[in-house]
């Protein structure tokens, strides 16, 4: 068992009558089976996990640092070094996954069922940092992406986009001191093929006055608006965020995001998702957007080293200028934890619910995870 403390993670030694106590050192290794279940409204259907959940601090007395979820359908890795390179450090994350994703496209605050997708991403991303000083880091990445799409049960008279590759290469810095942190991350990004897709509906009569003639009733989604100049575009982010620490091991953070990028389409745009730009509630289910702000407010505490708990809410507001020059507002909340189950087991939940939303379809849309890891 592990505990978070100011000396970071420790391992937590049970005594003969059952109390537990810090060990002097950090925990080198822990390897768990892990199942479980996962849903967001970007699933037609709750997700089986079935797998391992491993973390080292010193791989194999390489010195480098691992945690691997391994779930079957959802698999998460990151691998980091310090000193890999002279004084630059060096970071390798993987995202897999062998589910497909609705991709919902809205118009006007009404999803366009016709325009419906499946995806299926996959993404491998590599770091080189640099510490300056004792507060400072930058860094240069490079991300590949594979993007693959498919037609949905719904998807009537759209055109799907080509499977593709992506390639991005990225810079970062960030500002860490006394809690704050402060950092901003600019891409250009390159598709390896970029075909013609899109919707081919004429206007329907009751969009005839909203839409002219010559466009389908699908903006920023229409087949005739296809540009080839798309398969390149950027994007930054900027966050701040500040952790004020309290007594026993409780804890409040507050978060503002800022996003933009330039030459965006549907399928390059910001979407809200699990691991990505996140409002709780609302992972997959179809927000997308080019530019916006993201602000958080999270608390948790921990209680006699059995259970710890947190819980947070979420505003976006952000615009899609592709389909409107409106902003668009969204809340949601949610909360997770830890809990120490029997034989030897933790219990990880995490559950989320759209409070308002500007789709009106959307409401009280939720996401959950639960996951029971069983130490080896």
């Amino acid at each position: 068992m592990l505990k978070d403390t100011d000396q970071g993670l420790r391992t937590l030694t049970r005594g003969a009558d059952g109390s537990r106590t810090i060990g002097g050192g950090p925990a080198r290794s822990t390897l768990f089976y892990a199942v479980g279940v996962f849903y967001e409204p970007g699933l037609d259907t709750p997700v089986p996990l079935a797998g391992v959940d491993y973390f080292s601090y010193n791989l194999k007395g390489s010195r480098t640092q691992i945690n691997a979820f391994l779930a079957g359908a959802v698999n998460s890795i990151t691998l980091s070094r310090p000193k890999f390179l002279g004084p630059f450090d060096g970071t390798v994350e993987a995202g897999l996954v062998a589910i497909t994703f609705n991709d919902s496209y809205f118009v006007g605050g009404e999803e366009r069922e016709a325009s419906r997708i499946d995806t299926r991403p996959q993404s491998v991303a590599g770091w080189l940092g640099l510490p300056i000083g004792s507060f400072f880091r930058v860094a240069g990445g490079y991300e590949f992406d594979y993007q693959n799409y498919n037609r949905d049960s719904e998807t009537e008279t759209f055109t799907v986009p080509s499977d593709t590759a992506v390639h991005v290469v990225s810079l970062q810095g960030e500002f860490n001191r006394a809690g704050w942190t402060v950092g901003a991350t600019a891409g250009r990004a390159r598709r390896a093929t970029w075909e013609a897709w899109g919707d081919e509906t004429a206007p329907s009569p009751g969009t005839a006055a909203l839409y002219p003639a010559s466009a389908c009733d699908s903006p920023g989604s229409c087949f005739a608006e296809f540009d080839s100049g798309q398969d390149r575009f950027r994007t930054w982010q900027a966050h701040l965020t500040k952790q004020f620490f309290l007594p026993r091991f409780q804890k409040i953070s507050a978060e503002a995001r800022l996003y933009g990028g330039s030459n965006l389409d549907r399928f390059s745009q910001y979407t809200v998702e699990y691991f990505g730009p996140h409002v709780r509630g609302l992972s997959g289910a179809g927000v997308r957007f080019a530019r916006g702000a993201i602000a958080s407010l999270d608390y948790s505490f921990s209680l006699a080293d059995v259970i710890r708990v947190e819980g947070g809410v979420d505003y976006a507001r952000l615009r899609d200028p592709l389909e409107s020059d409106l902003d668009r507002t969204f809340t949601g909340a949610g909360f997770a934890g830890t809990l120490m189950g029997p034989w030897r087991s933790l219990v990880r939940f995490e559950a989320g619910v759209a409070l308002q939303s500007d789709y009106e379809a959307l409401r009280h849309d939720f996401e959950a995870q639960v996951v029971f890891l069983k130490l080896f």
